[in-house]
């Protein structure tokens, strides 16, 4: 509070500085390839799992991070978790991942389908031919 002998008012001035945090662009940049794991899973995507996306996209993308894919991982699924958008299904096991927390499926449901093996179907053997050709004249 500010005061001055001769002035007939006495105020205050204050101001809220909005704080941005510069590590959240490194995972706002990496949340596109983690929504779209989340978005496409079937089972809960594991932590391997984005890091390795991380590292294809880096790659393909030829971007050389000041982070390693992990801990760039770690930071996004903190921040996801933070602002509640993901939550950890625990299995104690490898097969320990993340989903959305707005899927219709509670955490039993993801375990079950953890539990289940994948659908595999053989296809039979087949004799393949090649293609007959009959030439037709129209006059």
């Amino acid at each position: 509070m500010f005061e001055l002998d001769n002035a007939n008012f006495v105020w205050t001035f204050s101001y809220e500085l909005q704080w941005e945090d510069t590590r959240l662009d490194t995972v706002r940049s990496d949340l596109e390839v983690i929504g779209r794991l989340l978005d496409e899973a079937d089972v809960p995507v594991s932590m391997d799992v984005i890091v390795e996306a991380l590292a294809e996209e880096d790659e393909s993308q030829g971007v050389v991070a000041d982070r390693s894919p992990a801990h760039r991982a770690r930071n996004a699924i903190a921040y996801l978790q933070d602002q509640a958008l993901t939550r950890c299904i625990n299995v104690r096991s490898a097969d320990t991942g993340y989903v959305w927390n707005d899927r219709d499926l509670t955490d039993t449901e993801w375990k079950a389908r953890i539990a289940e093996p994948p659908v595999t179907r053989t296809i039979p053997v087949m004799r393949v031919l090649p293609p007959e050709a009959v030439v037709v004249l129209v006059n």
